[in-house]
């Protein structure tokens, strides 16, 4: 029956491999357990990081006065440049082909 002398008894091999089934088990489960708290607490540990340096480097409020009032400036200035861009245009030229408007006094002096 079989092919050679057999050193374990077949219910003791049945009961050590339950028993290493068992403890694969045990040591998967626990190593699943530690990862997830390990990436638990990576995870808090950068949102909180950073949570601190954006809550530091907040400017304050006179900082976001002054670079409000910089900001208006340079949208008003921007505004002055196109309009007086657009009245130069104005003066000089036909609205609709943009070609250059000549006066009466122009003809009458050829």
């Amino acid at each position: 029956m079989s092919s050679g002398p057999n050193l374990i008894d077949t219910d003791a091999k049945i009961f050590l491999d339950a028993t290493l089934q068992k403890c694969h088990e045990t040591r998967v489960k626990f190593h699943s357990i530690a990862l997830n708290i390990i990436v638990l607490v990576v995870f808090c540990s950068v949102v909180g990081i950073f949570l601190y340096y954006r809550y530091r480097t907040k400017p304050t409020t006179e900082d976001a006065n002054y670079k409000m009032m910089k900001d208006q400036e340079y949208i008003l200035s921007k505004i002055r440049y196109f309009k007086e861009e657009n009245e130069k245009m104005n003066k000089h030229s036909s609205p609709i082909t943009g070609l250059p408007t000549f006066s009466e006094e122009t003809f009458q002096s050829s």
